[in-house]
């Protein structure tokens, strides 16, 4: 897609196909195989379900040191996947959670007449986040990304500690979805 070799992962129907493809967008800090469960009932109901690498996650391409994607990177990348994957008669649903939510709304107004359903979780900030608090979290969310920016991230022990941090953020998430997770991290498979 757009000049690079991005990882796109692909759940087929298990079940004749109910018609429109489902692509799904991970947040930051996600990857595609975060959606394994979700797509795999999507599959098992006859959706064609195909969830990328978003540019910097996963096995995608990163950026150069010291530098950054913008949201017209991964919607251009989104497109081109929608352009190569997704008939230009086939409808098209598409989910984002949070920077994926994002991407996901960009795409679906910049290209209305391709995306037949929207939906999103957290892409706009949490919801009982005010109005007037929008800046201030921004402003932590960059000042933040920049003081870590080309820092060399801590390697953990082992996986049970990737477990526990992973916990820390997603307490309600079983410990086999979590370690599940945790070894793809590892590994860097989907």
């Amino acid at each position: 897609m757009n000049g690079l070799v991005h990882h796109v992962v692909e759940w087929t129907p298990s079940a004749p196909s109910r018609g429109p493809a489902v692509l799904l967008l991970h947040g930051f800090m996600d990857v595609a195989s975060s959606w394994d469960e979700v797509a795999d009932v999507l599959a098992g109901a006859g959706y064609r379900v195909l969830a990328p690498d978003l540019r910097g996650f996963g096995a995608a391409p990163r950026a150069a040191s010291g530098t950054s994607f913008y949201f017209p990177d991964y919607v251009a990348d989104v497109d081109g996947l929608v352009r190569e994957s997704v008939r230009p008669d086939e409808a098209l649903f598409v989910v984002g959670h949070s920077m994926g939510g994002t991407v996901a709304t960009l795409l679906a107004g910049t290209y209305p007449e391709r995306v037949k359903k929207l939906a999103v979780l957290e892409g706009l900030g949490p919801a009982d986040t005010p109005l007037d608090e929008g800046p201030r979290r921004m402003r932590e969310f960059v000042e933040t990304t920049r003081r870590y920016r080309g820092e060399r991230h801590r390697t953990m022990r082992d996986l049970e500690e990737v477990v526990s941090r992973l916990r820390m953020g997603h307490p309600t998430v079983d410990d086999a979805t979590l370690r599940a997770h945790a070894e793809r991290l590892r590994d860097g498979s989907r």
